[in-house]
């Protein structure tokens, strides 16, 4: 446990900045000397300059108790770069993450045909019906989908991924207790049914638009390839692709109308030497020789409409409504508007109509009765 905390500690201290702390291991060897490390032997590594030092100088565990606290309370789990459930695909790479934390069935990665499927937010119905197809073929043919669970050409992959009853993974920008976009929470909470919730940041943290470049990194090195169903050349979408290219990933691309801007960058990528696919076994037949006993050669078709492959209900009993008796009103639509997910404060605001400094007040109340507790980065979690 000292050391997982160490190696949280390193991630915390240097903001994520995985390049340092890649070069900071191999100047000391283990995660331990790097702990232990003086600021004067920080200085000689030339690894870090003074501003670095300044973070890694701070040797208080405090915070990362906190973080195995909250992994604790909200069932997360958690493992480290040198465990050996951590994926070696992702290891292998220069700026791989120190942690992981997860919920939900972390899968066995370098055992399976896991394949990134990732296309823009603003996707068309056509990159729609294809995300939804290769994500279902993907699983039906016995593969595994990764992507980020944004809207758009995320969620269709995982949906079609979940209506074949298969395993998919969302790599989120922000911790695995925190759902964004939250109008996808349906899509949270079945993916939790079938595959994992996976984040590097830990619980608690916020959305920040700055985490989703790099937790695109994640996407692609998890996965043997990575096919893009729409997008335009300047979509954040391409960061994905371009992590996938520069980690020597496979990339594929669906082809589309020349006429049309969501096309540009697929047909792009196919004109520069990616595989056009037109189908989830189109990829599957790359890794056919790698995983001879998992991948199903025959072909189970793709039918928007076949009610029999819905994704399936959870059978969990409904959680029952919490008895609000003794708060009052302000206090009561407060609790509602938090409902079942962590979410933020600035969310709760807008949900209830209350001003910033009146809704602090409400919360601080709470926090005090129990009722809620708040969690790093400002975001509100319902104990009742």
């Amino acid at each position: 446990m000292s050391e997982l905390r160490q190696w949280i500690w390193l991630a915390e201290a240097l903001q994520n900045d995985m390049l340092t702390a890649s070069s900071l291991l191999d100047y000391f060897g283990t995660v331990e000397k790097v702990y232990f490390a003086s600021e004067k032997e920080y200085l000689d590594s030339g690894c870090v300059g003074q501003n670095k030092v300044k973070l890694l100088k701070d040797k208080s565990l405090t915070r990362m108790d906190e973080i195995l606290r909250d992994c604790a309370a909200f069932n997360i789990g958690v493992i480290s770069i040198e465990d050996a459930e951590y994926p070696n695909r992702l290891r292998d790479l220069i700026d791989a993450p120190l942690v992981l934390y997860y919920r939900g069935n972390f899968p066995r990665f370098d055992n399976e045909a896991a394949i990134a499927v990732v296309g823009t937010r603003n996707i068309d119905q056509y990159g729609e019906s294809i995300g939804r197809q290769i994500g279902y073929e993907i699983c039906a043919g016995g593969g595994i989908v990764v992507s980020g669970m944004a809207l758009g050409g995320d969620t269709s992959a995982h949906e079609g991924a979940l209506k074949a009853g298969g395993v998919t993974v969302a790599v989120l920008g922000s911790g695995v207790d925190v759902i964004y976009p939250q109008s996808n929470a349906y899509l949270y909470s079945q993916i939790l049914e079938r595959g994992a919730i996976i984040s590097e940041y830990p619980p608690g943290t916020s959305p920040n638009k700055w985490n989703f470049p790099r937790r695109n990194r994640i996407i692609s090195g998890l996965s043997l390839g990575t096919v893009l169903l729409r997008a335009d050349v300047k979509s954040g979408t391409m960061i994905t692709v371009n992590c996938a290219l520069e980690q020597g990933r496979d990339v594929y691309a669906v082809p589309g109308n020349v006429d049309s801007r969501l096309s540009l960058a697929g047909n792009q990528l196919i004109r520069d030497g990616a595989t056009s696919v037109t189908s989830g076994y189109d990829v599957l037949d790359e890794y056919i020789s790698l995983f001879p006993e998992k991948l199903n050669v025959e072909r189970k078709i793709y039918s928007p409409n076949d009610a029999s492959r819905q994704v399936p209900a959870s059978s969990r009993p409904a959680k029952p409504e919490p008895d609000l008796t003794g708060y009052d009103e302000k206090q009561q639509r407060i609790l509602k508007a938090i409902g079942e997910y962590v979410i933020h404060v600035d969310e709760v605001s807008a949900k209830t109509g209350l001003a910033s400094e009146e809704l602090l007040a409400e919360v601080t109340m709470l926090e005090i009765g129990g009722a809620i507790t708040v969690l790093p980065g400002m975001m509100l979690k319902r104990m009742l």
